[in-house]
């Protein structure tokens, strides 16, 4: 038989402003397993406000955001969040302990491999490259194994081969049903792993 998919998260009429200044309104969207929502738009369109109040760190004025019950949440914006005076080892230990993880030894060297950490993985923060952290970032979302990830601008910094990996490690969560929501201003590469998009600019004019 075949089994029905689910909603992880469903948005109704949600609106946001800054200082009176209105950033984005009446957004509706729904992402079920195994889908990946695609965020695009302009500069200041709310695309990093958008994600930002999904994953709890901003509040909207207004609208309703339901989530799946005992859905795992998990959101990588342009700061990393790391401890710069640690090593990426450190880094990662301390998070998987902080967020209660299970680690799974083979899938976490596999995932060092593809995204190019394995001669990095003992350097500190203050080290690396900005494509560097930002690799450092993705690897510690993807091995929290969350249900809903949320990714702002994971392409950027990112060189050729390093992008397609991280489309390959996308399309592997998608075959594991877990759904993402991307914002992205490299629309061509967006396009490559979205099931749909959503154009801020319709819900800010």
């Amino acid at each position: 038989f075949i089994k029905l998919k689910h909603f992880m998260i469903t948005v109704k009429n949600l609106s946001k402003s800054y200082n009176g200044q209105r950033v984005f309104s009446n957004l509706d969207f729904s992402v079920q397993e195994g889908e990946v929502l695609g965020i695009i738009g302009g500069n200041g369109s709310g695309k990093s406000t958008l994600l930002k109040i999904l994953s709890k760190i901003s509040l909207p004025d207004s609208g309703e955001i339901s989530i799946s019950e005992n859905t795992r949440i998990d959101y990588l914006g342009h700061e990393n969040m790391f401890y710069e005076e640690m090593t990426i080892e450190e880094n990662i230990s301390f998070f998987t302990q902080f967020r209660n993880v299970e680690e799974s030894k083979a899938n976490n060297f596999r995932l060092k491999k593809s995204l190019g950490l394995q001669e990095i993985y003992m350097k500190k923060m203050y080290e690396l490259s900005y494509g560097q952290k930002k690799k450092s970032g993705l690897y510690r979302i993807f091995i929290h194994n969350a249900d809903l990830i949320l990714l702002d601008e994971p392409f950027s910094g990112l060189d050729k081969k390093s992008v397609k990996n991280l489309i390959q490690e996308i399309k592997d969560l998608i075959l594991n049903n877990k759904s993402l929501i991307i914002s992205s201003n490299i629309t061509e590469i967006l396009e490559s792993v979205t099931t749909k998009t959503i154009n801020m600019d319709d819900f800010n004019e």
